[in-house]
């Protein structure tokens, strides 16, 4: 009987690892890139205005984590809501930060739509929990 080695694959078994190494490779990219791709022209300029106004003096690192946080929270909708009581640019549960809209003379019944007002309420929430209410930039 002819002597095999059993620790070392076959050439074309060494040669689909590099080829399934590629395909997941790709897949991990494209579905990255599909994952941002509604924000890849960046936000509309009144809502870049406001988050600019709300966290402008934090630097430019904080505005670029919170313009991509609102991008994913909310696609740059101002209008966006969800049933679960998310709304506007940074996706604030209302009536739970109804208190944010308060904090910088904003009324929450209406206010939250206005992509300003909705930037300074989410600044009040970074100012004392960072970034960890939406969980990463």
């Amino acid at each position: 009987a002819p002597s095999v080695d059993r620790a070392r694959p076959s050439r074309w078994r060494r040669g689909l690892g590099g080829v399934a190494a590629v395909a997941v490779g790709a897949v991990l990219v494209l579905g990255a890139t599909g994952c941002y791709s509604s924000a890849a022209s960046g936000p509309p300029s009144n809502v870049q205005s406001a988050i600019n106004a709300a966290f402008g003096d934090a630097g430019p690192d904080v505005v670029a984590c919170m313009t991509n946080i609102a991008g994913r929270e909310s696609g740059f909708d101002p209008g966006s809501r969800n049933s679960s009581g998310a709304s506007g640019l940074f996706q604030l549960m209302l009536p739970l930060h109804n208190d944010l809209f308060y904090a910088v003379g904003a009324n929450p019944g209406w206010d939250w739509s206005n992509p300003y007002w909705n930037a300074k309420a989410a600044r009040v929430l970074w100012n004392s929990s960072g970034v960890s209410p939406w969980g990463h930039c």
